[in-house]
């Protein structure tokens, strides 16, 4: 089975949303399922993209048989209602748009 998985938050981030849907998609990769996962650069809490990382348009990695296509989105701290929806809203846009590209890929 192919499962896509979108997700605004991702390992190497460390909060419950991103620790859920990590521990979710290694158990179906393992099981044998090709599992991708749609996500923005890690940036919570600090709304400071991780090093090693960059905001990019498009950028893939390969975390334990999961595949993690990372899409650029609005980043900021959690500082006002304004500001976190516009990084909510704007990982949806790049996330709707890769969605087509996603499921039918069997290989990079």
């Amino acid at each position: 089975m192919r499962i896509l998985f979108l997700s605004h938050y991702f390992p190497p981030e460390v909060n419950a949303p991103a620790s859920r849907t990590y521990e979710h998609c290694k158990v179906w990769a393992r099981a044998g399922h090709e599992v991708t996962v749609v996500t923005c650069a890690p940036n919570h809490p600090r709304g400071k993209v991780y090093d090693g990382y960059r905001n990019r348009l498009w950028q893939r990695e390969e975390r334990d048989g999961i595949r993690v296509i990372r899409l650029w989105t609005f980043v900021t701290a959690n500082e006002g209602f304004l500001k976190r929806s516009l990084n909510y809203v704007s990982s949806c846009l790049p996330a709707w748009l890769q969605r087509p590209f996603c499921p039918r890929r069997t290989s990079w």
